[in-house]
């Protein structure tokens, strides 16, 4: 700690030293011995631009009047420096007869503007950004310039494009001192792997083509898609050997080598894996060996012990061994207390963990005359223990009662030495071996044994026992049988015997003991004499650990309390209820708990200890400081939360200080301060003042809340803004987004400033949108407003297929220019095929229309359609629409077009011509909170057709339709759908009926379980559902219904005992783009053709 403070005071007086020289070299070779008897008359500054010369001013500490002091110009070169403007400073002395002049030459730094990137398609601007030394409104350096090219291509091989080339030019603003960066990439492609390189791997681990196939994203012929994809399959590689116990396993190095010469240093070493062959295009852009550098480590042995009602998979996912990739005592403990955890969760509070992180098993004889368990049947072989060493005279076999885990113990070891009377050479060798049964094979065999050599010399040799290569070490062993040399009359002298194992063993030993569940109530109770002054009915709508309900069994465990206690839950109840205290007035409510287990009935009793100490409630509000033109007093007081009901006979105002009787008076919450605080510190923020809400609360015992104000300088805008990024977009298009409250008034407004930011993202034309400002005067008192946007991808083609079982098979291609020439205009062609019919259009979309008279969100659509074809209904179209759409409020849209159609059909077997005219209006209000898959809110929709001759084309008609749905969520994971859809129309039928225009039940997709044809068609539509929709999982939900619904020809048809009535059931899989469905209905009611085959189709059907 002490080197470290020292390296810090060296730093410090460092860099206090390079400031200190670079004043001194400001100052040119002046004769200061002439100058110092002189007094300073005059102090100029002189600079190559704007600056704040108040600051600098404050920042010269020789003044006029006093005696030329070289001291002083110099700690005034310091602070001028400090101030943050000037890369140079230079100082010049003029003496006059009556003194000295002093000039200060300041040199602005040039500073970045803006740092605009051309070329990047496939790394976002920001992201870029993060890489860089530059700054933006931090002084430029080309220095820095050139090494940000290095940062932008090593990002760039960081995705994988090891080609990229950057260059950088820059726009210079003289008299701002301000510059403009643009970087050009030319990003290339990525390059091919044609090579897979692992290291350090043990192929009897885990094999070199078992990870090989782990890599699901990176494979021998694919792209490189860089480092970040890379360490997906990194992952995939660590769980391979985490799954065979190696839990300290990790890839030390994940690299791809492009460089030939880095790839060479490789060649020989680990195992390669090479692609077949590649050609020339698809190595256009280079190729890339993966080296992969694995560090296997040690296995870590888990063995889990007495968990009968919990899964070892289940346990292992839990605890900390699997999680970490380091093993010591304090990672195992953590273990323990995971599984304990685990245990708790599911109720067994009583559980007991232990755990032993096992050794080598070791029989020594250090204790004299003690055989440590070993013994003989043999009455002629004698055993003697002394001198830590066993003596057996005339061998012949041992044997020992044990308890050994093979899966932990995998081989043995004997250190010994043997002689032997009958051994005429010196050296002899024989043969040792070692017998065990196990708990399933009591009987001693020469299958379960594994023999040894042994040396007859007299000298100790350490011996080991392969036990592992016998495929019947399996098993718990219980008795080992040692013939340590099968030569007789053999004299043996064992120092130990070891079993050994080449991993970390770990056990943990569960005792699970009886699960419990809280079966009465939970008590809350006041503290010995006194009493609760909230009901406790209030307080345990607070909590969400209940007693086990009557009806948490099986399916609907899910949506019924099951009485397990939860800690995490349940720590969150308690911070509930002091939450819920204190928004009560409670100001310091204090919680104690007590548990009662009854382990014989499997019960657990908890009472809660509440301490409400002391209600306070707030009578009277003190605001100091506000003033009346930012927020008059009566609309200040009707927002404030502090407040309970407000009525403004409670002001009474005295100068500066407005005050407030709360009547009710209501009880004290922390959260109406910061509500408050935040609320004031806005209104004031939108006005341009910065200012600062103190809240007091020295009186609050007596009910009384002081607000003191500090408005602080009003800021302005100059009413110029600076917009940097849009290359294509035309300023005007972001211009007419700004607030008219920033623009015209100049108002410092944060509110209008987001507001602006968020026009102009709604435009669809812009990626990212970034607000600034930067103050203009040397006070800082007056800011210009800077909008930096980065453009989307103006021109896209989609191409999509679908397919659902009402039309079928459907493809279709979309080219869209969203920016047409820069103005926001829209203009897309769409070509769609499939099995029920085709269609092209071509639409243009013209934003802002009539501003003046509609506003902003009014929006002029042309749509021209040369080919419309419906095959079942051998229907044929072409013709086109032109419109507006206007969005108010803010879930309001109204639709007025005008649609032309040529209209070619049969009917009866007899071909159709006509030409039809008419105005089409809708009006909709969507309120739903998700337009692809809602779970509350409402739609409704009301569309008027009408046609006649005297607008085009020769038919007359007028068709009404109503459409209404709604979504609410009785539970949590329940969504209740309602839809009601009916239309009527007029003129339609007759002797000549327009069938094209009628209503198609084939168009809605309820009723479902019914198979509706192209004949179901009428003037009247009545179709209603209920459905009920329950997630599952995260992906997956189901749903119930019931459907309702038919056509009739007229009002006077119409029979709701004719209606066609199906319930069902339906599978939900949710996807970015809507639910895929797939539902069955069955009839329940009305005639109809019966559907054999479920429905399958993309989104909700209402």
């Amino acid at each position: 700690m002490i080197k470290h403070k020292n390296l810090l005071w060296l730093i410090l007086y460092f860099l206090l030293i390079c400031q200190y020289l670079q004043a001194q070299d400001s100052i040119p070779n002046i004769n200061w011995e002439r100058l110092q008897d002189l007094t300073v008359i005059d102090i100029q500054y002189k600079c190559d631009g704007d600056f704040s010369l108040d600051k600098v001013r404050s920042a010269t500490l020789i003044k006029i009047g006093t005696p030329c002091s070289r001291s002083l110009i110099t700690k005034s070169i310091e602070n001028i420096y400090s101030v943050g403007e000037f890369s140079e400073i230079n100082v010049n002395a003029q003496i006059k007869d009556d003194g000295v002049i002093i000039t200060f030459n300041l040199i602005k730094q040039t500073k970045v503007r803006n740092i605009q990137f051309i070329g990047n398609r496939r790394l976002a601007r920001d992201d870029i950004l993060e890489v860089l030394k530059l700054r933006i409104g931090q002084e430029y350096n080309e220095s820095l310039a050139k090494s940000d090219i290095n940062a932008i291509k090593e990002l760039y091989r960081f995705h994988g494009y090891f080609g990229t080339e950057v260059t950088y030019s820059t726009k210079m603003n003289e008299k701002a001192k301000e510059i403009d960066i643009t970087f050009t990439i030319i990003e290339g492609g990525q390059p091919l792997i044609t090579e897979i390189i692992f290291l350090g791997t043990n192929e009897a681990v885990a094999e070199s083509r078992t990870l090989l196939r782990a890599m699901k994203e990176n494979k021998l012929g694919w792209t490189y898609k860089g480092q970040k994809v890379l360490d997906m399959d990194v992952k995939n590689i660590e769980d391979i050997y985490r799954q065979r116990e190696y839990l300290t396993a990790r890839v030390k190095r994940a690299v791809a080598l492009f460089d030939p010469k880095a790839i060479e240093e490789y060649r020989g070493r680990g195992k390669h894996f090479l692609v077949q062959s590649v050609t020339p295009e698809e190595a256009k852009y280079g190729t890339v060996s993966i080296l992969i550098e694995i560090e296997q480590g040690q296995r870590v042995y888990v063995k889990l012990q007495g968990n009968k009602n919990i899964s070892d998979k289940e346990i292992r996912n839990s605890i900390a061994l699997f999680r970490m990739k380091s093993v010591n005592e304090s990672i195992v403990r953590r273990s323990r207390e995971d599984i304990e955890k685990l245990y708790k969760s599911k109720g067994y509070y009583l559980v007991d963990v232990r755990y032993s992180i096992l050794k080598d098993i070791v029989w020594d004889f250090n204790i004299d005359n003690d055989l440590n368990g070993w013994q003989s049947d043999d009455p002629n072989q004698v055993l003697e223990v002394s001198k830590s060493l066993l003596k057996i005279t005339n061998s012949s076999e041992i044997k020992a009662n044990v308890d050994v885990d093979t899966k932990i113990y995998q081989k043995a070891q004997i250190r010994m030495k043997v002689s032997s009377e009958t051994s005429e050479a010196k050296e002899t060798k024989a043969t040792g071996r070692l017998y065990w049964i196990t708990n399933e094979s009591k009987k001693w065999s020469q299958k379960r044994s594994q023999t040894f050599k042994v040396d007859i010399d007299n000298q100790f040799h350490d011996y080991e026992i392969p036990t592992y290569k016998n495929k019947n070490w399996s098993n718990i062993i219980t008795q080992f049988r040692l013939v340590p040399v099968d030569i007789p009359n053999a004299t043996v002298t064992i120092e130990w015997i070891k079993l050994t194992t080449e991993f970390i063993p770990v056990v943990f030993n569960i005792t699970e003991n009886k699960q419990m569940r809280i079966i009465k109530p939970i008590a809350l109770v006041a503290p010995p004499g006194k009493k609760l002054q909230i009901e406790t009915d209030q307080i345990k709508k607070q909590m969400l650990t209940r007693k086990k309900s009557i009806f948490s069994f099986w399916l609907l465990k899910k949506y019924f309390p099951d009485g397990i206690l939860n800690e995490d839950v349940f720590e969150e109840d308690k911070r509930a209820i002091i939450a819920f205290y204190k928004d009560n007035g409670f100001t310091d409510p204090k919680i104690s708990e007590t548990r009662k287990t009854i382990p014989e009935k499997g019960e657990i009793d908890i009472t809660i200890t509440i301490d409400e100490g002391e209600r306070t409630f707030v009578k009277e509000l003190i605001v100091e400081g506000n003033l009346n033109d930012v927020i008059k007093a009566d609309e200040l007081f009707s927002k404030l939360e502090i407040i309970s009901k407000y009525n403004p006979q409670n002001i009474s105002n005295e100068g500066s200080i407005l005050r407030y009787k709360i009547d009710p008076p209501k009880p004290f919450r922390e959260y109406d301060i910061v509500a408050d605080r935040s609320y004031l510190s806005l209104r004031y923020a939108d006005k341009g003042y910065l200012a600062e809400i103190e809240p007091n609360l020295d009186d609050i015992k007596n009910g009384i809340v002081r607000y003191k104000i500090i408005p602080g300088k009003q800021i302005k805008l100059d009413g110029n803004v600076d917009i940097i990024g849009n290359e294509r977009t035309k300023r005007y298009i972001i211009s007419r987004e700004i607030s008219k409250t920033l623009l015209e008034d100049k108002i410092f407004s944060f509110t209008e400033i987001e507001k602006t930011a968020q026009n102009i993202r709604n435009t669809g034309l812009f990626q990212s949108v970034k607000t600034d400002t930067r103050p203009i005067d040397e006070n800082n008192d007056l800011y210009r407003l800077v909008i930096n946007v980065q453009e989307r991808d103006f021109r896209t083609v989609n191409v999509r297929a679908g397919y659902n079982s009402v039309e079928g098979f459907q493809g279709g291609i979309e080219a869209n220019d969203i920016n047409l020439f820069g103005t926001a205009r829209r203009i897309m062609g769409r070509a769609q095929i499939g099995t029920q019919g085709t269609r092209a259009e071509i639409e243009y979309a013209e934003p802002k229309l009539f501003p003046r008279l509609l506003g902003s969100g009014a929006i002029g659509v042309i749509n021209i359609y040369p080919i419309s074809e419906y095959k079942d209904y051998n229907e044929r179209r072409k013709g086109g629409t032109a419109g507006v759409s206007w969005q108010f409020y803010q879930n309001n849209t109204f639709k007025l077009d005008y649609r032309y159609d040529v209209l070619d059909y049969t009917l009866n077997n007899k071909e159709n011509t006509t030409r039809i005219g008419r105005i089409e209006g809708l009006y909709q209000r969507d309120a739903r909170d998700n337009l692809l898959n809602p779970k509350k809110g409402t739609f409704e929709g009301i569309s008027i057709e009408y046609a006649n001759p005297f607008i085009g084309g020769i038919e007359r008609f007028t068709k009404l339709s109503l459409n209404s749905m709604f979504y609410s969520r009785p539970f949590s994971n329940v969504v209740l759908a309602v839809g009601l859809r009916t239309g009527y129309a007029w003129n339609l039928g007759g002797e000549r009926t327009l069938a094209p225009e009628l209503f198609r039940m084939r168009d809605y997709q309820t009723p479902r379980g019914y198979n509706w044809e192209i004949t179901d068609i009428g003037n009247v539509l009545l179709n209603t559902s209920v459905e009920m929709r329950f997630n599952i999982y995260k992906w997956l939900g189901s749903a119930v219904f019931f459907d309702s619904g038919n056509i009739y020809d007229g009002i006077s048809d119409f029979n709701i005992n004719n209606m066609r009535s199906s319930i069902g059931v339906g599978l939900r899989i949710i996807t970015p783009i809507g639910p895929m469905r797939l539902d069955y209905g069955y009839p329940i009611k009305g005639d109809g053709k019966r559907k054999r085959f479920p429905d399958i189709a993309f989104g909700n059907p209402f």
